[in-house]
């Protein structure tokens, strides 16, 4: 019990901060609505049109935001009050969630308004994402960032768990429908946990003063320190080729390949993320022997394991290789986050966060037509593949150009 207790303590020793809790649950609350969003959202435009560059169409709107936003965000949350902004987002991202539960509330709409209001989503997500990653830093002391940090990534996994899990109960009951009506109501709770956050105690941090060039000192800074360079072009190749394929083409999978249905595709989602979760808790409790060689092999293995998904013969197995594959995933772009935070200095924070979130998540916009249109030419398991070889070849180069840094 000592050991169990002993464990427990390393992974989550960000929790004895109530202000990390707050952020912790409120997060987990409000992604779990989102994720089950994005769920409902590929699942309906499926059955519109039948078609993986339509999908592709779904991701460009949920990410293209993030690509043109990202590093703008990144400077605004080095200048401003993290927690403020971040309140003022979730107000933000009620209104949206709002609109898209009375969208669908009241008829069958249109495929141009899931676009719509996926982009609206997309924005505000874009804005909220740098201040997301960087926030807990704001709450716990310095050696605690790469926990935290590898906790952070806890939530987002958790609330995939969650979110998948409940869409796929809502397909098969109630209806998609209670996706949107939930995930709005979702940021209900989160509001009030972070509006009641106790800032006495928040982390000291000098904001950034406007000025001319900040942008571009932020560009600077991330491209002349070597293990950044290499950490953003890892998150670029496996976000672009890697995490793009699970919401583009395993829908397609699930229903063409392996004979099910939306709630094979909620399945096939949840197994992921149940591997994630096991990947960012390892992570969490490990995060002390992180190193740029133990990321990049990580990297590798999820490469290969995410194009053997489409190789299974059977539901059951690809749930076990998609598992598999999220833990991998996770244990490399957690840890190539959590280093980033390390190797990067205080005043930077915001900007080189938010240019990797640019690269790993806002490159979906461009590598989620081009997987769908491989999906539609050959075939999900033959994308599923080509975006695997890309994110093993990609880790491998620099996996065989960095230096182990702890």
């Amino acid at each position: 019990m000592a050991t169990v207790g002993g464990v427990a303590e390393g992974t989550f020793a960000s929790l004895r901060s109530p202000n990390y809790r707050r952020f912790f649950a409120g997060q987990v609350i409000s992604q779990s609505g989102n994720w089950m969003r994005i769920a409902a959202v590929s699942i309906q435009v499926l059955h519109i049109t039948d078609s993986g560059v339509a999908l592709g169409g779904v991701t460009f709107a949920q990410f293209l935001p993030l690509l043109v936003l990202g590093p703008w965000a990144g400077v605004v949350c080095d200048r401003v009050d993290r927690h403020r902004l971040l309140v003022g987002l979730t107000v933000a991202g009620a209104v949206v969630a709002g609109a898209f539960a009375v969208a669908t509330t009241w008829g069958d709409p249109p495929l141009w308004a899931f676009y719509l209001c996926t982009l609206a989503a997309g924005v505000v997500w874009a804005l909220e994402n740098p201040v997301r990653r960087v926030f807990p830093v704001d709450l716990v002391g310095d050696d605690l960032i790469a926990n935290a940090t590898s906790l952070n990534a806890t939530i987002m996994i958790t609330s995939e768990v969650v979110g998948m899990g409940l869409a796929g109960a809502l397909v098969g009951g109630p209806g998609l429908r209670w996706c949107y009506v939930l995930n709005a109501l979702c940021f209900g709770p989160q509001l009030l946990l972070f509006t009641g956050m106790d800032r006495a105690v928040f982390q000291p941090r000098a904001s950034l003063e406007p000025a001319r060039g900040q942008l571009a000192e932020g560009f600077r800074y991330a491209w002349q320190q070597r293990e950044l360079r290499l950490s953003l072009f890892l998150l670029t190749g496996l976000g672009m080729f890697g995490l793009t394929t699970h919401t583009v083409v395993m829908p397609l999978l699930a229903e063409r390949d392996l004979g099910g249905d939306g709630r094979t595709f909620t399945l096939l989602l949840g197994s992921l993320s149940v591997g994630s979760l096991a990947g960012s808790l390892h992570t969490a409790r490990y995060h002390r022997s992180l190193t740029s060689r133990s990321t990049s092999r990580a990297a590798v293995a999820f490469g290969l394991c995410n194009g053997l998904v489409g190789l299974a013969p059977t539901i059951a197995t690809a749930a076990v290789v998609a598992a598999a594959a999220g833990f991998l995933s996770v244990v490399a772009l957690a840890g190539t986050n959590a280093l980033m935070q390390l190797r990067t200095e205080p005043a930077m924070r915001g900007r080189v966060m938010s240019l990797g979130a640019m690269l790993m998540l806002g490159t979906g916009p461009l590598g989620g037509p081009i997987v769908g249109w491989i999906a539609e030419q050959a075939s999900a398991p033959a994308s599923l593949a080509v975006g695997g070889a890309v994110s093993a070849a990609t880790a491998l180069y620099v996996g065989t150009r960095t230096v182990t840094i702890s």
